[in-house]
């Protein structure tokens, strides 16, 4: 066959595998609706589209509405330095490094290869015009070889672009995870800062208590040795100065307590910023509620949202297991000259190459890929419900 016949051949070849992988077998995915109230049960109106709006600005940095430049600060901190995010990340970026490595399959897998060595085979061995175990035999060769092995997948039925499309959408569901964890953090964070300033402003209320219950103890005492007063009254004062002083321990603790938190949560040792912010500060102002709809709530939460991807992903796997009962083609090429002799290696006779179209069909395999599309559909059907 001439050079150009093969070459004609293989653009054939090569056209048909284009044409025929436009198709895609499986299901597509479509979001599932639910009907849901128009308005929160707590409001007589729902929000208005200038409300809503404003909302939606605001909630980007929601922590601002505070008004307290400390909190920015550590929200800035905690954003940077916080290990659970940071893991989140990483697993956003494994996920993408994942699909990168489905999606090569699109493309040909080349190898280059090169063997030097000797080889022996017996020399009882039929080799006309030699008899079976005649020393004329030679039963060993010194064997040389270099060259390059391809082989490229056609994706006619869609299964590398079906598992891409899981993987794209278990990045999507990283993305969420990481989200949920922000959110988390951030929200223990303002939280825990609200507490403190709380237990702070409680932990100044005790001191006042305290110098108000010494100088009545005090005053008691006084009037007693004046003879004025008795035993019991002083017994009285003593106790509620007392009781006053052990109330204050346990603020003290709690502070501590929501220090170390908040150093943990901004990835830090506890007992970083305990200098920082054992200075008490007024208690923010807490913003009013945003004004929202039930159905923007719902598609803002995290855990919906990652749901939802998963829904994606599973319907994207149904796709890869319907795929395995069609036929798989495959182009292979290999290019080996191989020789005894280093300077035979680049002549004519001693090339050796392979090009051919490969088709496989699976035959039987004892119900496994029909069970598999099964396992499939009900992991979907699990996440769309």
């Amino acid at each position: 066959m001439s050079m150009t016949m093969k070459m004609r051949r293989a653009s054939l070849v090569l056209s048909a595998g284009v044409i025929l992988a436009g198709c895609t077998v499986g299901p597509r995915y479509h979001p599932d609706q639910m009907k849901l109230p128009a308005r929160f049960t707590e409001d007589a109106h729902p929000a208005t589209e200038a409300e809503i709006a404003r909302t939606t600005t605001e909630l980007k940095d929601w922590w601002h509405r505070f008004g307290d430049a400390e909190l920015d600060r550590l929200v800035d901190r905690a954003v940077a330095g916080n290990y659970d995010l940071q893991v989140a990340g990483q697993r956003i970026l494994a996920e993408r490094a994942l699909r990168d490595v489905q999606a090569s399959a699109w493309y040909p897998q080349i190898d280059a290869n090169t063997m030097n060595g000797d080889d022996r085979h017996s020399i009882n061995i039929d080799n006309w015009p030699v008899r079976p175990g005649s020393p004329l035999n030679r039963p060993g060769a010194s064997y040389l070889s270099y060259g390059v092995s391809a082989s490229w997948q056609i994706d006619v039925f869609g299964r590398i672009r079906r598992s891409v499309e899981a993987q794209e959408r278990a990045v999507e569901e990283t993305i969420e995870d990481r989200r949920a964890v922000l959110m988390t953090m951030l929200s223990a964070l303002v939280s825990d800062y609200m507490v403190l300033r709380d237990t702070q402003m409680r932990l100044e209320i005790s001191n006042r208590n305290i110098k108000v219950a010494q100088e009545s103890y005090d005053l008691t005492q006084r009037l007693y040795l004046e003879g004025v007063g008795n035993t019991l009254q002083i017994a009285q004062a003593k106790a509620e100065m007392e009781s006053q002083q052990a109330a204050r321990e346990p603020l003290k603790t709690h502070i501590a307590q929501i220090t170390h938190a908040i150093d943990v949560l901004m990835g830090q040792m506890p007992g970083t910023t305990e200098t920082e912010l054992k200075i008490s500060r007024p208690l923010p102002k807490v913003p009013d509620f945003p004004a929202t709809l039930p159905s923007i709530v719902l598609a803002n939460r995290p855990d919906i949202r990652r749901a939802e991807r998963a829904y994606a992903e599973a319907t994207a796997r149904i796709g890869v297991a319907v795929a395995q009962l069609y036929p798989n083609f495959s182009i292979p090429l290999s290019f080996n000259p191989n020789a005894s002799a280093m300077y035979q290696l680049f002549e004519a006779g001693a090339l050796s190459w392979q090009f051919m179209m490969l088709a496989s069909l699976p035959l039987m395999h004892g119900g496994k890929l029909t069970a598999q599309i099964k396992a499939a559909r009900a992991v979907a059907e699990a996440s769309r419900l």
